[in-house]
Formats: C-alpha cells, structure tokens, sequence
C-alpha cells in the first residue's frame, strides 16, 4: 500500500521570540515493514539534517532573529507491506502505555 503524506505544524507566539530551537522527528525510517519513496521536511526555520542516537533521521529547526510563528511542512510518499510474521504478535507492551 502506498501512503501518501502531508503534515503542517503551525507554532503561534503570543510574544515574538529572539531565538527558538526545535527538534523535528518527522522522517520514517525504512524496515523491513515500509520503505520511502519520497520524503521532503520544509521549515520558515532553518533546517539541519542529523541522525540520533538510535539511528532515526532527524533535523534541528533554528530560528535565530525575532519571531512570532514557526512552520514546519512534511510532505512524502512512503510504500507499506504486511507485518505478518515480521514483527511479534505481543512485544511485552501493553497498549494503553501509550496513551498517557
């Protein structure tokens, strides 16, 4: 199956900032369950690509003037395939763990 994605964050200040930082995982990796065809990260932001400690694509958005909004943009295509028989039927987490 293939999915198609576009995602828009919008961060509104109610004061305008000198300098703001964020840390953007938005990139899926590519497994045995899914691979990417395409994939874009836009920001008003200035964008910096790096890899995190357990290997995912991320990029560092840096805003270095004064500011009142952020915006970040995610658009992609990302090919999916069955689970079965690639990962646990049970991993050992409950699933109401990740609805804190």
């Amino acid at each position: 199956m293939k999915l198609f994605v576009e995602h828009e964050t919008h961060y509104q200040f109610a004061e305008p900032a000198n300098h703001s930082v964020q840390y953007l995982r938005l990139t899926p990796r590519n497994d045995p369950c899914q691979r990417i065809l395409s994939w874009t990260v836009t920001s008003s932001s200035r964008l910096t690509p790096w890899v995190d400690g357990f290997e995912n694509s991320a990029h560092v958005a840096l805003e270095e003037h004064s500011h009142d909004e952020v915006l970040v943009t995610v658009r992609g295509e990302v090919e999916t395939w069955s689970t079965t028989g690639i990962l646990p039927a049970d991993d050992g987490l409950p699933p109401l763990i990740f609805f804190a």
